[in-house]
């Protein structure tokens, strides 16, 4: 298994590119990233690196396509401000996670850690999704076998 890492800036983008001409079919990467700007960079030149929505995307759409709770209500800002404010007020002596458990809901950032959580505790749920990929490509490391 290979690892990348990198910071910011660094050519991730580039070498995610050469790894998939290197190895051929883009289909078999799952690509994922914190922005938006490589995923758009990517798709764009999806002729020649064969990568669709179904395979490179951002870690948050990930995370919801693949949310293991989707009883679970993806707070809006306005509706986490909201929430905050609430929990956060002298009348209400409640932490905000636990109101957001509570009402059976969760912040856009929360998913992700949700979703790693349960992968962690669950390692037979993503068995099955990655299986069909022979790596992982992120916006901070590279996995293959």
């Amino acid at each position: 298994m290979e690892v990348l890492l990198a910071g910011p800036g660094t050519g991730k983008t580039t070498n995610i590119k050469k790894i998939i001409n290197h190895h051929g079919d883009g289909q078999k990467f799952l690509i994922l990233s914190f922005t938006n700007a490589t995923v758009s960079d990517l798709l764009i030149s999806r002729e020649s690196f064969n990568v669709t929505e179904k395979n490179c995307m951002t870690l948050h759409k990930f995370a919801i396509m693949y949310n293991h709770d989707d009883r679970r209500h993806i707070l809006l800002p306005k509706e986490e401000d909201i929430l905050k404010k609430i929990a956060d007020s002298k009348d209400v002596s409640i932490a905000f996670h636990n109101l957001c458990d509570f009402l059976k809901c969760t912040t856009f950032d929360q998913i992700i850690e949700r979703i790693i959580k349960y992968a962690k505790s669950n390692p037979l749920y993503f068995k099955g999704i990655l299986s069909s990929y022979d790596a992982l490509c992120s916006g901070t490391f590279f996995l293959a076998t």
